[in-house]
């Protein structure tokens, strides 16, 4: 049983759509942690400095959105086996990596507080939207595997955080057989 705000369930398309507002501690029984358990008040998340949060949901393809505090130049979003969005504050601009490597980059000039970001994940095409700028490569992509939240060298706060895919069939038949 998931614990997000909001679930919906596409069986026709197959896609899982997960709604956190982080107003409830219960929402992180979602995920795996390393470290401490991360703070959620008033609708945000926080995570400590070099902590990772993993979804444990899997999914072939994904949508990723949310709002994000960025301090340094550093991956903020990511996925176990498919892309990452990072910002790089010093060179205002963002990118999607693949693998340790910028793909493509985009200009951002960020300002203090949340930032609305969005990564999603296609079979063929990886796109990214950061304050209303959007990038977009193509790129194949089998499977994005895990969502994950990165913590960076300062931590990271999060709100409104949305999943949105289509879930990885041999995970969800492991799933169903255990």
């Amino acid at each position: 049983m998931l614990n997000a705000t909001h679930t919906e369930y596409v069986t026709e398309s197959g896609i899982l759509t997960l709604i956190y507002d982080f107003k409830k501690p219960q929402e992180l029984d979602d995920f795996s942690f390393a470290g401490r358990r991360p703070i959620v008040c008033r609708g945000v998340m926080r995570l400590d400095p070099n902590d990772t949060l993993e979804h444990i949901v899997r999914f072939q393809n994904a949508s990723i959105s949310g709002f994000y505090s960025v301090h340094h130049n550093e991956n903020f979003l990511a996925t176990t086996h498919g892309p990452s969005l990072a910002m790089e504050l010093g060179l205002a601009r963002f990118c999607i990596r693949h693998h340790g490597r910028d793909l493509v980059t985009g200009p951002a000039s960020p300002k203090n507080g949340l930032l609305s970001a969005a990564l999603t994940i296609a079979p063929h095409r990886t796109s990214a939207v950061l304050l209303g700028t959007e990038i977009s490569i193509a790129l194949e992509t089998h499977r994005v595997g895990h969502v994950q939240l990165l913590g960076g060298r300062s931590g990271r706060s999060i709100s409104a955080l949305v999943i949105s895919g289509t879930l990885d069939h041999q995970w969800l038949k492991g799933l169903l057989a255990d």
